[in-house]
């Protein structure tokens, strides 16, 4: 019995350890550390950023510590974080990986909260935004990052190595590396950029279910309510909704839409929803439209610079 209880022991004490350091180094440094990266990002106007972060905390992060705020935002998922710097383009960017309505409401009403003044939202239309099925649930890090969430990164070996990195952040050298910007929009490593765009497209069909759109068919009639709530406070806030639609690329898209016919019916709702609060809505469903092609795509999810611009009808 003896020699199990010492075998056990020795078995768990790499965890303990693992654990003790994270939750110290946690506590200790969390807010410190978040607070300075942000008036480093802010001051270098870019950041090559080390270790692992909750996006939903970056940018309540950036919100906090901002000292000014532009006047025109962009919500959207990650689909949508190119738009702001990487074309030339002069707006606050609180894209979130992944992000749902849910995202999008939480960072309004926080702006709001801290008497942000905003004059035009571009608000990003992916497929999904009705899809009320899908599994996302990140947007509630916002607030406070899950128990689960958070004692799995406390075990975490990886988040340990994370936290034991000394320069956690770097200025801006090289134009390869993964970069964050200080309007929230980012570039793209080099292996992601130059990655075969073609066979990732293909890959992506591949999939049990598309992103996000797990659920989606099973919904008879889509509700609208939230998007509707959200863009009568943003009126009567006297901002500017503009919706954005996203596309998937033209080698994948319309098997997509056969796929999720719910996505026609979307693109419907959105039209009517235009009309009946007199916004408008730049974008497609249809790439062709814009004559954005597969080139204009990283991967199946995200466009390039070049994509970007032609999705926003700018030169």
């Amino acid at each position: 019995m003896k020699k199990f209880s010492t075998y056990v022991f020795v078995l768990l004490m790499p965890v303990f350890v693992v654990f003790s350091i994270n939750i110290f180094i946690d506590k200790h440094n969390s807010s410190k550390f978040n607070k300075k990266l942000i008036e480093d990002l802010i001051l270098n106007d870019s950041l090559v950023i080390k270790t692992s972060l909750s996006d939903r905390q970056f940018v309540k992060n950036r919100i906090n510590f901002q000292k000014s705020y532009r006047q025109n935002i962009v919500l959207g998922s990650s689909r949508s974080i190119l738009i702001g710097k990487p074309i030339d383009f002069e707006v606050e960017n609180y894209s979130m990986s992944g992000a749902i309505i849910n995202d999008f409401e939480n960072v309004y009403y926080y702006l709001k909260d801290k008497n942000v003044q905003i004059d035009t939202v571009f608000l990003e239309i992916s497929p999904w935004i009705f899809n009320q099925n899908t599994t996302e649930n990140r947007y509630m890090d916002f607030n406070k990052i899950s128990f689960k969430r958070r004692i799995k990164k406390l075990f975490s070996v990886s988040y340990l190595k994370q936290n034991l990195i000394s320069n956690k952040y770097l200025p801006t050298k090289n134009e390869q590396d993964f970069i964050w910007y200080s309007d929230g929009t980012i570039s793209y490593n080099y292996k992601f950029q130059t990655q075969d765009n073609i066979k990732s497209i293909k890959q992506f069909l591949k999939k049990k279910d598309i992103y996000h759109l797990d659920g989606f068919n099973s919904i008879k009639k889509l509700n609208t309510n939230r998007l509707v709530k959200l863009i009568k406070r943003m009126i009567r806030d006297n901002s500017t909704p503009i919706l954005l639609k996203h596309p998937y690329p033209p080698l994948i898209n319309s098997k997509i839409i056969s796929l999720y016919p719910n996505i026609k019916i979307t693109d419907k709702l959105i039209d009517s929803l235009t009309k009946k609060f007199k916004i408008k809505s730049i974008g497609t469903f249809y790439p062709e439209e814009l004559n954005i092609n597969n080139d204009d795509y990283y991967d199946a999810m995200h466009m390039k610079p070049r994509g970007i611009k032609k999705l926003l009808q700018i030169k």
